[in-house]
């Protein structure tokens, strides 16, 4: 298999893309099994018939002007295209962005371009999560505290709660590099209810945002949550009663499976995306927020994002040309659409700032 390597590595990949045009129909086990067989009989078979009688004809072998020389020069033309193509890209980046900058705010449920793709695209809106889960608690075991943006800034803010909160926080690295504030996230499994048992390392997460003396502190949690409500209500009250400055933010509408699969179905064109709502109803009604009414019964004022979602009568599935859900009914934020929340929690934490 070491001798055909570079025939597989040839083979492979143009088989992948014409049998399912071919046949019609997506790869099955089957097909795929028979790519495998495939490809290594023609790796075989090339490496014979073409492979080797060019490698080794005397032509190259003559003189060191036929062989070393072109290599020096094909590797030279890769260096340059790929530094051309670099540049080029570049410049390109720059220019979408100064676009998107002096293109105003896009109304919900309009797309901001029918001609640019889908972002993230649909293949990849499950895995477009940022760094929701890189100090994530899932295993029920301890606390992962994690830092993000400047050391040692003026404003320190911090995150607690489970993935319902965990998905806010490439906002939250968002909002900190921008101002230059500093941010920690005790985020995991069932830490909605963060004096459970049930949340991994509860009794030193408390600690730490106690003692962290933080200027903000959000908080969040799924509105569909195994925890029980009276477990989730303790532990904001129990921050609020530490001193924490606390942040509650009510939890994001519910992404049924029809909207998500409409997403699927759209093919990409963001025109068609752009109609796959829910009704308010379903997605804001049928499983109430937790976190508004408890920060009610608190006093404390909370950060409600729905409109960011939804309009009085449907909640959308897309925002100008940004997929807003990662997954269906679980309904996390695509870390792309997250980042445009970002300057809500500016906002959140200076007004907070203000009131001392």
């Amino acid at each position: 298999l070491g001798d055909i390597s570079y025939g597989v590595y040839l083979w492979h990949w143009p088989l992948i893309v014409m049998v399912p045009y071919v046949l019609g129909t997506p790869l099955g086990t089957l097909s795929k099994l028979i790519i495998i067989g495939a490809t290594v009989l023609f790796a075989g078979v090339s490496k014979v018939l073409i492979e080797d009688p060019f490698r080794y004809r005397r032509f190259w072998r003559s003189t060191r002007a036929r062989s070393f020389y072109p290599a020096i020069a094909g590797m030279l033309a890769v260096c340059l295209t790929a530094g051309v193509s670099l540049v080029i890209l570049d410049r390109t980046t720059a220019d979408a962005r100064q676009l998107a900058a002096e293109r105003p705010p896009a109304v919900l449920g309009t797309v901001t371009d029918p001609d640019a793709p889908l972002q993230p695209l649909i293949a990849d809106r499950l895995w477009d999560r940022g760094a929701m889960y890189d100090c994530f608690d899932l295993d029920h075991e301890k606390s992962h505290v994690c830092g993000y943006g400047t050391e040692g800034a003026d404003v320190n803010v911090a995150i607690a709660g489970d993935s319902h909160s965990a998905h806010f926080i490439p906002a939250l690295i968002a909002m900190a590099d921008s101002e230059g504030w500093h941010l920690d996230t005790f985020v995991g499994v069932s830490c909605d209810a963060g004096l459970s048992d049930d949340c991994g390392g509860s009794d030193s997460a408390f600690a730490g945002l106690v003692a962290g003396d933080y200027d903000a502190v959000f908080f969040s949690a799924f509105r569909g949550s195994i925890s029980p409500v009276a477990g989730v209500e303790e532990y904001m009250a129990a921050l609020h009663s530490a001193g924490v400055n606390l942040i509650p933010v009510s939890d994001v509408p519910l992404n049924p499976a029809e909207a998500h699969n409409c997403i699927d179905n759209s093919g990409g064109d963001p025109t068609v995306a752009a109609k796959c709502t829910t009704s308010r109803d379903i997605a804001v009604d049928s499983v109430p927020d937790r976190i508004g009414p408890i920060a009610d019964a608190l006093g404390i004022a909370y950060l409600d994002l729905t409109s960011a979602f939804c309009n009085a009568i449907v909640c959308h599935a897309l925002d100008g040309n940004t997929i807003i859900y990662q997954d269906s009914p679980t309904s996390h934020l695509t870390a792309t659409f997250g980042r445009q929340l970002a300057p809500r929690f500016t906002e959140a934490v200076n007004q907070a700032l203000t009131a001392g």
